[in-house]
């Protein structure tokens, strides 16, 4: 081979091999940066949450209003929050607050939470959709919604081997209406309720502890056979069951998720389903009839 030859198939080689390099390492940051924005990310940050150590917050300070914003707690410091990418840290302490000067406090905590990452930091440019705190079951379709609740309250039953007793708001009839919304084999009622309420059976290494948790507000509680759970007053303030849907809504995740499941919420899918086909029809007829005089519109 010419040496010129050579000497530019090296240099094709080493620029080629530079720009895969480039690409594979802008694919990988571009990775790293989404997946700080990810569902999974939020819910660690999430669980590092404790309630004794990051008390009496409201809403716009709560965990979950903080952690989609990229903020941890640091349990080895009351009330303090840290970024793990910038390392920055803001201690949010409402405790001296006047009833006067309390909602002033609070905004000034929240431009702090929004503010307090560095220049180079990621989050200081962007967050996690308020949208990613809410129910997913609210995503999917009826039947969809309804099969996956079902799966959550069979497993419940599978690993339960006494009689659950369950204080909970929902009457007789509600009930048969859940329990009517799931495909066979049915789960138990009381499964069902605690299910619907977003519990979840969690498998521990002791065979005597019986664990459900709820993910989204990282509760927790031990079931016992001696002992009633109340299904609302277990799941911490800002659990996404329990807050209302939007801002200004009169039903709370919860009641949304039931109404979706349920009969009502069929037919609403099925109403919505029917006028949407509909139009495409009228649209496919339009354009055929267009086609055939020759003013196809798209």
């Amino acid at each position: 081979m010419p040496a010129e030859l050579e000497k530019k198939l090296q240099w094709f080689n080493s620029t080629h091999n530079f720009q895969l390099r480039s690409s594979t390492n802008t694919s990988s940051q571009t990775n790293k940066k989404s997946d700080l924005f990810s569902f999974e990310k939020f819910i660690q940050r999430l669980q590092s949450f404790s309630l004794r150590t990051y008390t009496s917050k409201p809403i716009e300070l709560s965990p979950p209003a903080v952690a989609l914003k990229g903020w941890h707690h640091d349990q080895a410091h009351r009330n303090r929050l840290y970024c793990d990418k910038c390392k920055n840290g803001v201690v949010v302490d409402l405790s001296a607050a006047q009833t006067s000067t309390y909602q002033k406090l609070t905004d000034t905590f929240v431009q702090a939470i929004d503010s307090s990452h560095s220049v180079h930091c990621p989050w200081k440019y962007q967050q996690c959709p308020s949208s990613m705190y809410r129910l997913q079951e609210l995503s999917l379709p009826p039947t969809l919604a309804a099969n996956s609740i079902a799966e959550r309250a069979r497993l419940i039953d599978s690993n339960v081997k006494f009689s659950i007793q369950l204080v909970h708001p929902l009457s007789d009839m509600q009930i048969d209406s859940l329990i009517n919304a799931f495909p066979d084999p049915k789960p138990s009622k009381e499964s069902s309720i605690l299910a619907l309420y977003g519990w979840e059976f969690k498998s521990t290494s002791s065979n005597h502890d019986l664990l459900l948790v709820s993910q989204l507000d990282c509760a927790k509680v031990s079931l016992r056979s001696d002992k009633a759970m109340d299904v609302v007053r277990e799941h911490r303030f800002y659990a996404p069951q329990l807050m209302p849907l939007t801002q200004g809504s009169n039903s709370n995740g919860v009641e949304a998720l039931f109404a979706l499941i349920t009969r009502r919420g069929r037919k609403k899918h099925l109403e919505e389903s029917f006028i949407l086909n509909t139009v495409s029809r009228q649209d496919v007829l339009k354009n055929v009839k267009g086609l055939l005089s020759g003013s196809y519109q798209s």
